[in-house]
């Protein structure tokens, strides 16, 4: 879909300004052990599950299900009817 790059980004965000942040105050502030630690990976997750529903959401779903039937040499288009 050509959202390589979104994805990438996505994830380094999440990783360097979610996870690593998360684990450094939580095991630095709440709790000294691995469940402070899982606790901030955790949070780096999450913030990265926000991100891609983010690409998600604003993709273009028929522009994409279009270049789909030009690479599959579909030639008939198909009409959606939303109701």
């Amino acid at each position: 879909m050509g959202r390589t790059g979104g994805v990438f980004y996505a994830g380094f965000i999440a990783s360097w300004f979610g996870q690593v942040p998360g684990v450094f105050l939580l095991t630095r502030y709440w709790r000294d052990d691995l469940y402070a630690l899982y606790t901030g990976i955790a949070v780096g997750y999450c913030m990265l599950v926000f991100l891609y529903g983010t690409i998600v959401y604003k993709s273009d779903w028929h522009k994409y299900a279009d270049m789909a039937r030009e690479r599959s040499e579909v030639h008939n288009k198909v009409v959606i009817v939303e109701e």
